[in-house]
């Protein structure tokens, strides 16, 4: 199960980091927006002072952004925390908190990516990006129970967020790893009745239903995947891949059944379930399957070695 898992954050880009522009800068220099740095606390300052450490301040998080435009990590790193050294008391360093925290995910450093996602969340309790990025991390620990609580929140704080439909399917993704397969279902349902092709969601409701040993209910949902998400095969095909290394082969056919019910005259599709009729012992109906591909076009090479298995 853990293995699918990982191949769905993978698959669908929970894991990767994005450079998150945060500064409006002033008039005459470079425009960069901002929707969270608004004004400094002068409290306690040099006005001098305060506005040379303004000025270096700003220019580092533009270097520190220009740095992750280009994947230059480590750079953005130093200069995020050269910002945070400059002016500890600005009052949008949680977004500066929340990009080093992405920078720890996409290195897989998940203990530093909660801790700096939590410094985030004390600065700004409602900075739901570190709240989603956080339960992410949360998850890759196998802390799947934190996951949910963050999930949770986020869900409670704001269910209408752009943000919301994968915070759903990471609640259900921890719950499948904690085997609440139930509930689980139950909220991937429901996130397939507001968003049919969101493919992500059908693919783990079917590893919860190879998981439940529920094989028809696989095919009917691989039907549905395949009339709702008819440019997603390849991803239907990866999950296969996994299903049939860890020894699922009927499950395997079973998909591929529904497969072939919506492209019948598909040859690496007659292929693929002509290796599993064979390994199951059902020579004949793998001859069949080989013909098919056979007058589909495809090259020799695709099935010559299985014809030969065959004779």
């Amino acid at each position: 199960m853990k293995r699918f898992i990982l191949f769905f954050l993978v698959l669908f880009g929970l894991t990767a980091v994005q450079a998150q522009v945060i500064v409006d800068l002033k008039k005459g220099g470079p425009t960069v927006k901002s929707k969270t740095l608004k004004d400094y606390d002068h409290q306690g300052r040099d006005e001098r002072a305060l506005r040379e450490d303004s000025v270096q301040y700003v220019d580092c998080l533009r270097r520190a952004f220009n740095a992750l435009a280009t994947d230059s990590l480590q750079q953005a790193e130093t200069l995020f925390k050269e910002a945070l050294h400059l002016r500890p008391d600005a009052k949008g360093n949680y977004v500066v908190w929340r990009n080093l925290g992405l920078i720890s995910l996409a290195r897989v450093e998940m203990r530093q990516a909660i801790e700096r996602f939590t410094k985030a969340l004390l600065a700004q309790p409602g900075d739901q990006e570190s709240r989603y990025n956080r339960a992410k991390a949360y998850f890759l620990l196998n802390n799947f129970s934190e996951t949910i609580a963050d999930c949770d929140f986020f869900l409670k704080q704001d269910a209408t967020n752009l943000l919301a439909d994968s915070v759903h399917l990471l609640r259900a993704a921890a719950k499948v790893e904690l085997r609440q397969y139930a509930a689980a279902r139950a909220e991937l349902t429901d996130l397939l009745t507001r968003k049919p092709n969101k493919s992500e969601a059908h693919l783990l409701l079917l590893c919860i239903l190879q998981a439940e040993g529920r094989q028809q209910e696989m095919r009917a949902e691989t039907v549905k995947f395949c009339k709702n998400c008819p440019n997603n095969k390849q991803d239907l095909v990866m999950f296969l891949d996994g299903a049939k290394q860890t020894g699922n082969i009927e499950e395997a056919k079973i998909i591929y059944d529904a497969l072939l019910e919506d492209a019948p005259d598909n040859g690496l599709y007659r292929i693929e379930r002509a290796k599993i009729l064979l390994a199951l012992g059902q020579k004949q109906a793998a001859r069949e399957d080989l013909k098919i591909a056979r007058r589909s076009g495809i090259p020799s090479a695709a099935w010559k070695e299985l014809e030969q298995k065959l004779k």
